[in-house]
């Protein structure tokens, strides 16, 4: 289950990260790098967790 998550996140990265490449500007582009950086930290956090 935890597995599925991490995976969904990591997606969720990657779709905002291509967003913010292809459509915002400047300021909103930076944004969402952050985001997208901030959800593979968080799948990766997901995947590596035990429980």
């Amino acid at each position: 289950m935890k597995k599925n998550k991490a995976t969904l996140v990591s997606m969720a990265g990657i779709v905002l990260l291509v967003i913010s490449i292809l459509i915002l500007k400047d300021l909103l582009k930076w944004i969402g790098f952050a985001g997208s950086l901030l959800c593979f930290i968080t799948a990766l956090s997901l995947r590596l967790s035990k429980d």
